[in-house]
């Protein structure tokens, strides 16, 4: 009876152990392979890339909108701020930052924007950054992420000129 309640005893602080190192490595396992395979479509990290419209098979996003247009950027701010920029349809648009835990730290959407235009400027904690009137300073909590601009297309007419927009977003070190 005693050798089973060890091996029982065994099996399940085995078993919580598997589960925390999973739940902590998993998310940034899985940001790693998604900013690598985004970051490669760019050309580079800082870089905006625009990924084609979605479809049935897409998953360069989780779970990606047939109904959204997509501008994608790996950010790295560990040496520089890095700034965000574009113009703001009369639909629905967001932009959203991740860390590379993929916790979502930060979105603002066309509601909220005081313009039709978005300037953002993403620095470390550690950085000591004045923005420029009318940028938005945001803190990022990992030194590496992504961001996501996301825009409503109303329908078949509307998406070439979402993409045309969209082109006009993007992201640059600071």
């Amino acid at each position: 009876m005693r050798a089973a309640l060890s091996w029982i005893f065994a099996t399940l602080m085995l078993s919580v152990i598997i589960h925390i190192i999973t739940i902590h490595t998993i998310p940034y396992a899985v940001m790693h392979r998604a900013m690598s395979r985004m970051s490669e479509n760019a050309g580079g990290v800082n870089k905006p890339s625009f990924p084609p419209a979605p479809t049935a098979t897409s998953r360069g996003v989780v779970r990606p909108s047939p109904d959204l247009l997509y501008v994608a950027c790996v950010y790295d701010v560990d040496k520089n701020p890095v700034r965000f920029t574009g113009l703001v349809p009369d639909g629905y648009w967001s932009l959203s930052f991740f860390a590379d835990n993929s916790d979502n730290f930060y979105a603002i959407d066309d509601r909220k924007l005081p313009s039709k235009s978005v300037d953002v400027l993403l620095a470390s904690e550690d950085q000591e950054v004045q923005p420029h009137p009318g940028e938005t300073l945001v803190i990022s909590p990992s030194d590496k992420g992504v961001a996501l601009f996301r825009f409503l297309v109303t329908g078949p007419a509307a998406r070439e000129a979402m993409d045309k927009l969209r082109h006009q977003s993007g992201c640059a070190p600071a």
